[in-house]
């Protein structure tokens, strides 16, 4: 091969005196001080590099502003934003944070796990039931819940808001035992069904946008759950997907997809069917999160579009959580729908309109004209200063810098009451959980033909009939 024993006896002898050397350094720095006793403690590099240990926990953090539980949220996020230096933002503004912040071993890609401030990974997808995405590796079997639009076609309220809930606890639950990769919900979708050949209407409560106003309503309120001490913290975060008027896959014919199709409509259309249940989520919850979608809106792309992100949803709804793109969505600005023609005037185009984060790799993937256009626009500096405090305020109103005894939803943990246990076969007692997902089930059902029930057709099924909202 080439290779001699000597030489490689050489590298693996450089190898080990790097590790040695790099481990030296950190068990006599205050880095791998337990956060508890005082002592040094071997690396445990997951939970270093995640926050599945607080911040707050490490004793070097313990005086600095952001630990502060008596400051407000935005004040705490600012204080860390002051902290972060330009050549960051790229990846802080990335859903590959995660990936990229936590790479080269002790987080040593990045100057912030020094202050001990995590990368995250932002998305965990709970549609009617925790989901293996991402960083989830469930030990136990999360709650399976009907389809939403079987859900939803119970017209029960009480329906949506426990099925939320129960969403929500068992999301803590996993995370309290470090298998659930964040508490950041990409659900509900709550797109309006326009055609039945759209392949995602099961995850949707369908047609109606009364009732479809009620499922969100609801079910946020129930999956977000403020603290019972009335801190402010929410159980999970939820996100209202997909703004705006999205509900097409692809049309071979006409060459199009969701990635660069623009929905042409009229402004009673938008009025009437494609707005108002993002409307009323965001003015009758405190729902953290809306997803903006791939397609475009009348011509603009909907990640771009100024009007009804900056306009409608900042600044005539007074949403305060944070606007993250679908994945890819940013990029697709420019590559899809020719909205623009090149990164900087992409970065323009989505940071102007409204966007917080962006789920892909397109800002990192141009971190150095990033940080260029950074250092010589003061406006774009300003946008994604903005956007990095209401993501840090995501993240801390969900808990997780918190230490000690102020951790919320600390007791929400598996077999614990409400959040069912391991699922061991039908012998088994029902959870509450699960009872609550055979209940939903049941009130959902739909008879959609009332006939040939019987031989001689002489027989009818009685339904109960679900009232009204």
């Amino acid at each position: 091969l080439g290779v001699t024993v000597s030489s490689l006896t050489t590298l693996l002898l450089v190898g080990v005196g790097v590790a040695v050397t790099f481990f030296n350094q950190l068990s006599s720095s205050e880095l791998l001080l337990d956060p508890f006793t005082g002592k040094p403690e071997s690396p445990n590099w997951w939970e270093w590099c995640t926050e599945l240990r607080s911040p707050c926990d490490k004793p070097f953090n313990k005086k600095k502003a952001f630990c502060d539980p008596s400051l407000s949220f935005e004040a705490r996020a600012r204080d860390i934003v002051s902290r972060i230096s330009l050549e960051h933002y790229p990846w802080l503004l990335s859903q590959t944070e995660h990936v990229n912040f936590t790479s080269g071993g002790y987080c040593s890609a990045t100057t912030l796990p020094l202050d001990g401030i995590p990368g995250t990974d932002w998305s965990t997808e709970g549609l009617h039931g925790l989901a293996v995405s991402g960083g989830n590796t469930f030990t136990k079997g999360p709650t399976s819940f009907p389809n939403v639009v079987t859900t939803a076609s119970s017209w029960n309220r009480k329906n949506f808001f426990e099925v939320g809930k129960a969403i929500g606890q068992e999301s803590r639950a996993f995370w309290n035992e470090k298998q659930l990769s964040h508490l950041a919900m990409w659900t509900p979708n709550i797109n309006v069904v326009r055609d039945p050949r759209w392949g995602r209407a099961q995850e949707t409560p369908g047609e109606d946008p009364y009732l479809t106003s009620e499922y969100a309503v609801n079910f946020v309120n129930g999956m977000q759950q403020t603290d019972p001490k009335d801190t402010g913290f929410f159980q999970a975060t939820a996100c209202l997907k997909h703004y705006l008027a999205y509900d097409f896959e692809n049309s071979t014919a006409k060459r199009l997809d969701r990635m660069n199709f623009s929905a042409d409509v009229d402004d009673f259309d938008l009025q009437h069917t494609f707005l108002p249940m993002f409307e009323r989520a965001v003015k009758n919850t405190s729902v953290g999160c809306v997803m903006c979608s791939y397609n475009a809106v009348n011509g603009v792309p909907a990640c771009a579009n100024e009007e009804f992100l900056k306009g409608k949803l900042f600044g005539e709804w007074g949403f305060e959580g944070y606007v993250v793109s679908d994945c890819g969505a940013v990029g697709f600005v420019e590559t899809a729908h020719k909205f623009t023609n090149s990164f900087e005037e992409t970065v323009r185009a989505v940071l102007t309109a409204g966007v917080n984060l962006e789920c892909d790799s397109y800002f990192s993937n141009h971190a150095q004209e990033f940080v260029a256009l950074l250092k010589k626009d003061d406006n774009m500096l300003n946008l994604s200063k903005e956007s990095l405090v209401k993501i840090f305020v995501a993240r801390l109103r969900l808990g997780v810098f918190e230490s000690g005894d102020s951790k919320p939803f600390a007791n929400v943990v598996y077999d614990s009451p409400n959040v069912p246990g391991p699922w061991n076969g039908w012998k088994q007692e029902l959870t509450e959980h699960q009872k609550l997902a055979l209940h939903v089930a049941t009130e959902g059902m739909v008879l959609l033909k009332n006939a040939n029930l019987s031989k001689n057709g002489d027989a009818t099924l009685v339904v109960r009939m679900a009232l009204p909202l």
